[in-house]
């Protein structure tokens, strides 16, 4: 997809940077670049595989990073500090209000009372277009802040990027935006809260189908229907059956001797019928 969670622009929270070391079970990945941030540091750094048993029972298939939250740029991007490297990472599944919106200071606020000094552990797949870790950002006491951040009324549940995570997921920041809406926290205190996503761009986004817990594949188009079975003409009815019309003149018949005769009913020759 295009415009993968566009920068936003606006004031930083921050804090003097604090280092604190990966946390890793079962060896490091592949190692990762520094963020433009941190792009005199000389050294690279090893991501390591999330551990099931000890990170808040995550999909092994993310990668960790953990650190402190130096920076919140708004209610959806931080900087995490690990090692001495600076991470800019946005929270992925969420869209916050940008600051120049109504509740985006507010959103901007909500997120760095959870996280700025604050240890975490970034769950991530995948790095975007602008070299930011995408990802699901949690406390230390396991405390999904992405969706913190959707119960408590300060961002929107990012539909156009629901693909991307598991249907149990879906089903829980879903339910988390509508528990918002009906109670009108936050941004939903307003009748007719715009979008940031319509904001930036002045479009609604286009939500994907999800099949299971991947994107769908087009649909097929539909079978064409059946051509209908032609009709039969119909047999056309017997011609009525017409009698022979009954002869009422006797037939006459010559003898050998030239004398006629015609026959009666009962097969007697009749010398005077004709």
């Amino acid at each position: 997809m295009k415009n993968l969670y566009k920068p936003k622009i606006g004031a930083v929270l921050s804090i003097p940077i604090i280092t604190l070391s990966l946390y890793g079970c079962g060896g490091g990945g592949e190692a990762e670049g520094t963020n433009p941030e941190s792009k005199n540091n000389p050294h690279t750094q090893q991501i390591a595989p999330l551990s099931l048993s000890k990170d808040c029972n995550l999909d092994s298939s993310y990668l960790a990073l953990k650190g402190t939250v130096t920076e919140v740029y708004d209610g959806d991007t931080i900087t995490v500090n690990a090692s001495g490297i600076l991470h800019k990472v946005r929270l992925e599944s969420i869209d916050a209000p940008e600051v120049g919106q109504p509740y985006g200071t507010q959103s901007r606020q909500s997120l760095a009372e959870a996280l700025l000094h604050k240890a975490v552990t970034v769950a991530y797949k995948k790095t975007d277009m602008y070299g930011r870790k995408v990802g699901s950002t949690y406390t230390d006491s396991c405390q999904s802040i992405n969706l913190n951040q959707v119960s408590i009324g300060m961002a929107w549940f990012y539909r156009a990027y629901q693909c991307e995570i598991s249907s149990t997921m879906q089903n829980l920041f879903s339910e988390a935006e509508q528990n918002a809406r009906e109670a009108k926290l936050g941004l939903w205190a307003d009748s007719n809260p715009q979008a940031p996503w319509i904001y930036r761009n002045g479009a609604e986004q286009t939500t994907p189908v999800c099949l299971g817990d991947t994107a769908a594949s087009p649909s097929p188009a539909p079978a064409p229907a059946p051509a209908p079975t032609p009709t039969p003409a119909p047999t056309p009815a017997p011609a009525p059956i017409v009698s022979a019309p009954i002869r009422s003149t006797p037939i006459c018949y010559t003898g050998p001797r030239g004398g006629t005769y015609t026959l009666t009913k009962n097969g007697n020759k009749n010398y005077s019928g004709c």
